[in-house]
């Protein structure tokens, strides 16, 4: 008599077994995922940029912490898709993405640095939030323990019984 039972195994990209049941991003070649890393962090670098400012006016932020979710998952995946040096990459440029729209001239992408009476705790202190949540948040991932940063996936095990002889009749 046989069991399935479903078992939890925590893999990660370098484990040829269960390489696939990794994500697609998790499979590729190492310089494939660096380039994904890259890519990741200037995206969500853009899009928490814009997002960051939805709800500021009605002194509820929720465009900063959605935003800052975004960044926080994308970290996690660069970290457990390629350690350390994933993380890096995707730091660089996430931030680098940011602080070029903080200082672009023109229009004001992130708002930040004035004050008035008229205007929202929220809208006045979003932008700065913005600017420095980004770093803290990443910086809080990165003193993590690794093992924080495993990809869990999960498959069907046969379990064996003491019944079992391994012989069909």
């Amino acid at each position: 008599m046989s069991q399935n039972t479903n078992v939890t195994e925590y893999v990660t990209a370098g484990d040829d077994a269960q390489e696939s049941a990794l994500p697609w991003s998790y499979r590729q070649r190492p310089w494939l995922r660096y380039l994904i890393d890259v890519v990741g962090g200037a995206a969500l670098g853009i899009v928490g940029t814009f997002a960051h400012r939805m709800g500021a006016a009605q002194n509820i932020p929720y465009g900063l912490v959605l935003a800052l979710l975004l960044v926080a998952l994308g970290a996690w995946s660069a970290r457990s898709r390629d350690g350390v040096a994933g993380f890096a990459l995707y730091f660089i440029a996430s931030t680098t993405v940011l602080y070029f729209l903080a200082l672009r001239s023109g229009d004001v992408l992130i708002a930040a640095g004035f004050a008035s009476d008229s205007l929202p705790f929220w809208s006045q202190h979003v932008g700065y939030s913005w600017l420095f949540g980004v770093v803290v948040v990443q910086l809080l991932l990165l003193v993590f323990p690794r093992r924080f940063f495993s990809m869990p996936t999960r498959r069907v095990g046969r379990r064996k019984s003491e019944d079992d002889s391994g012989t069909d009749d």
